[in-house]
């Protein structure tokens, strides 16, 4: 996928999806059984083409050290529940 990325056109941050944005959302979830579903869409979704949801899996940032939060970044972003602290990541 780094030589041939996948387009994202639906995505929030529409970049094409490489291999190295596969790894660190694949290694990110691992860290939450929960995210797994998402993780498992997304995988299935980039099968057909469109890494949509892969790219808006790995467009999300976590919140600053001390604050909190009751789902994972990933999830609130995809169900448009995100907190104010949830924000697309620059690239």
């Amino acid at each position: 996928m780094n030589r041939a990325p996948l387009p994202a056109p639906g995505a929030t941050h529409p970049d094409p999806v490489r291999g190295d944005d596969v790894l660190r959302v694949a290694t990110n979830a691992m860290y939450a059984k929960y995210d797994w579903t998402l993780l498992a869409r997304a995988l299935r979704q980039a099968t057909t083409g469109d890494a949509s949801l892969m790219r808006d899996l790995d467009t999300v940032t976590l919140p600053a050290q001390g604050a909190s939060c009751t789902q994972t970044a990933p999830a609130a972003a995809l169900t448009g529940t995100a907190p104010r602290w949830v924000v697309p990541r620059e690239r």
